[in-house]
């Protein structure tokens, strides 16, 4: 087993592959040893857009419109490695851009949030954005 573990974290720190990524902290304490933690990943607008459009598409693909509670249901938010509040936060403040209007308005009420998809929220147009576009913190 510890063999195995050390393999995987080998692979997120140092120079290798993931390590760039940002996803794993680890740190050396002279008490506890080795000391490994989530760590706080790059969100673009482009890795979240392709991220809502996967979820539509998996999850959501005959619907013109969801609550936001039901994302987080789903599990969009521990995807992304943010918080509830935080998610919220970004996808206002994308919606509000002129830019990714074809691809969903987030609408506040009182007691529910949505999100109404747009024509543009597919994974094949959000792939193609998020390769050409996007700053690659995520891939």
């Amino acid at each position: 087993m510890d063999s195995l573990l050390s393999s995987v974290r080998r692979m997120f720190i140092g120079d290798r592959p993931l390590a760039e990524l940002g996803l794993i902290e680890t740190r050396k304490n002279r008490e506890q040893g080795i000391s490994i933690r989530l760590g706080t990943p790059k969100l673009t607008d482009e890795i979240i857009i392709h991220a809502l459009a996967m979820m539509r598409f998996h999850y959501y693909k005959s619907r013109s419109s969801i609550a936001f509670s039901e994302l987080l249901s789903a599990g969009l938010a521990h995807y992304l490695c943010s918080s509830p509040e935080q998610l919220r936060t970004e996808l206002r403040r994308i919606s509000q851009t002129s830019r990714w209007n074809n691809h969903f308005v987030f609408k506040e009420s009182i007691n529910i949030d949505s999100i109404s998809f747009g024509d543009d929220c597919n994974p094949k147009k959000t792939l193609l954005e998020l390769l050409q576009k996007g700053e690659d913190t995520w891939l």
